[in-house]
């Protein structure tokens, strides 16, 4: 929304204070020709890099993965691009879809070792990541029961209940009121 010589020297201005943040390396620190400039990611870790990289691996990648993602990428930013708000919404879904993943594998991985406590942590972030994932709430209420927390157990598949009304007007599935009734 500037004209281009203002544009050329605010991109000038950054393109300074990115250099002098990477210190005797900055100059490295930028990869550039006459028509793109980009970070060398060798000299820096870009948290979107490794949780796509983490994604895929194996090993203790679930906990590192639930550690790395914080929320909505650039939450609260505002651009005046439509590309770039069409392309920052696209990846804003894909980690999303991402950091569910993880916390997926991550809260299969506590229920295996039997962290019951660490696992509860898991599905209750899982759940506050996409609230109708019915079968995390299951989980969630056999752990309860299991640490022997049968209130929360109730409050979770009434929790459930009240969300799956409210979004979607439908009842929890059969597996779900059966498990209820069996805990």
């Amino acid at each position: 929304d500037r004209g281009d010589a203002q544009a050329r020297h605010s991109l000038a201005q950054t393109l300074y204070v990115i250099r002098r943040s990477f210190g005797e390396s900055g100059r490295a620190a930028l990869v550039s020709d006459s028509r793109t400039v980009m970070l060398d990611p060798t000299l820096a870790e870009i948290d979107t890099a490794r949780l796509d990289s983490l994604a895929t691996s194996e090993g203790t990648a679930p906990q590192e993965i639930a550690s790395l993602y914080g929320g909505a990428l650039l939450e609260g930013v505002q651009f005046v691009s439509e590309p770039f708000e069409d392309w920052l919404s696209s990846e804003r879904q894909r980690l999303h879809s991402v950091a569910v993943t993880g916390f997926s594998r991550l809260l299969e991985w506590q229920r295996d070792t039997n962290d019951l406590d660490g696992a509860i942590g898991t599905a209750q972030r899982l759940l506050q990541l996409d609230g109708l994932q019915e079968p995390v709430h299951r989980t969630l209420m056999q752990l309860f029961a299991k640490s022997g927390r049968y209130d929360a157990m109730i409050q979770q598949y009434q929790a459930c209940g009240t969300l799956l009304h409210r979004e979607l007007d439908v009842t929890p599935e059969k597996e779900t009121r059966d498990l209820y009734d069996a805990l």
